[in-house]
């Protein structure tokens, strides 16, 4: 009853500017709490690959153009909401020993577009304090002591890269 698309759509886009941050920080612990355990785990693999290798990964001139909703549907345990994330970046590769490029582009904008699935507990109701919260893992059902800034899990799947 005290669901705020708007709000929601601001959180999701916060969500893809913390979630560039914590890439480029190599710390991926905060968005544990926002993601399901399988892509989570995916994530921290590839970032672990990335710290192995002594580079950085640098997620830079981050500007998100738009989020769109594009559908609700429930299954048997969650409510899921299927969100368009259209963004800006600049994304390239360095190494962490002498900072010389390695891939990518410090100046070339790439303009991307995500399609993630934020999903909850089915049947959840969305707090009057907070707008659009949960506070248990919709994947293992723990329970937040505070709740996580987005309170969904992600699924992400990039449905289309294209440059400008």
């Amino acid at each position: 009853p005290n669901f705020s698309v708007q709000a929601f759509l601001e959180k999701v886009a916060n969500d893809y500017v913390q979630m560039q941050r914590c890439w480029q920080d190599k710390n991926w612990e905060p968005m544990r709490a926002h993601m399901t355990d399988d892509l989570y785990n995916q994530f921290a693999r590839q970032l672990d690959a990335y710290i192995r290798n002594k580079q950085t990964n640098h997620v830079d001139r981050i500007a998100v153009l738009s989020v769109q909703p594009l559908g609700f549907y429930q299954d048997d345990r969650n409510d899921s909401v299927v969100v368009q994330v259209q963004a800006r970046i600049c994304d390239y590769v360095t190494d962490d020993a002498t900072g010389k490029l390695i891939r990518g582009s410090q100046t070339k904008e790439l303009f991307m577009t995500y399609e993630w699935t934020m999903i909850r507990t089915k049947g959840m109701q969305t707090g009057a304090a907070d707008g659009v919260t949960t506070y248990s893992c919709p994947n293992c059902g723990w329970i937040w002591p505070t709740p996580p800034s987005a309170n969904t899990a992600v699924r992400l799947r990039t449905t289309r890269n294209t440059t400008g």
